[in-house]
């Protein structure tokens, strides 16, 4: 059985009604200097998928980056992984 909504220190998940099931982990930092993709190379990096990967259900990874200056989302990235 699933649960509904699932809570972590990171983030909260929820099921979306008469989707397929899918997976999908959402980073979002502040803006940096350094070169645009950290989010989505965080994800990776980090491995926080790596407990999905063998439910054979697809992996939806999305970066994002926010700027504290304009606080609006400035770059995102999304990937999707397929097992």
């Amino acid at each position: 059985m699933h649960q509904l909504t699932v809570h972590s220190a990171r983030c909260t998940a929820r099921p979306l009604p008469h989707a397929r099931p899918t997976i999908i982990c959402m980073m979002v930092i502040p803006m940096s200097l350094e070169p645009k993709g950290k989010a989505l190379q965080q994800i990776k990096d980090k491995g926080y998928t790596d407990k999905y990967r063998n439910r054979g259900e697809p992996i939806h990874l999305i970066g994002a980056e926010f700027s504290k200056a304009s606080r609006n989302v400035v770059e995102s990235e999304v990937e999707i992984l397929s097992f």
